[in-house]
């Protein structure tokens, strides 16, 4: 599953990190975890911090909500300047 997560600024929507946005993760990863999802992929662009600060973040806010991995695997992206992925097996 590709993960993502959005805010506001007024009226301007915004990538966010994971957990940090106005997405409804609890219900989210119930349903991840009721599909039997093995893979997570985080993707993180037009970061509004560093692009492996806000994956820390996100990672840390998705350990939070009780996903753990077995690995994770932090990518660099080509295809967007200045973003970066992490990919979680659990």
């Amino acid at each position: 599953v590709h993960l993502k997560d959005m805010a506001m600024d007024g009226s301007k929507q915004l990538f966010a990190e994971v957990g940090e946005g106005n997405l409804e993760w609890e219900a989210i990863l119930a349903a991840c975890r009721q599909a039997g999802i093995e893979w997570y992929i985080i993707e993180q662009d037009a970061c509004q911090r560093d692009p492996f600060a806000s994956l820390k973040m996100s990672l840390d806010n998705l350990r939070a909500m009780g996903l753990h991995s077995r690995e994770v695997e932090i990518c660099s992206t080509w295809r967007f300047p200045g973003a970066c992925g992490i990919m979680m097996h659990r």
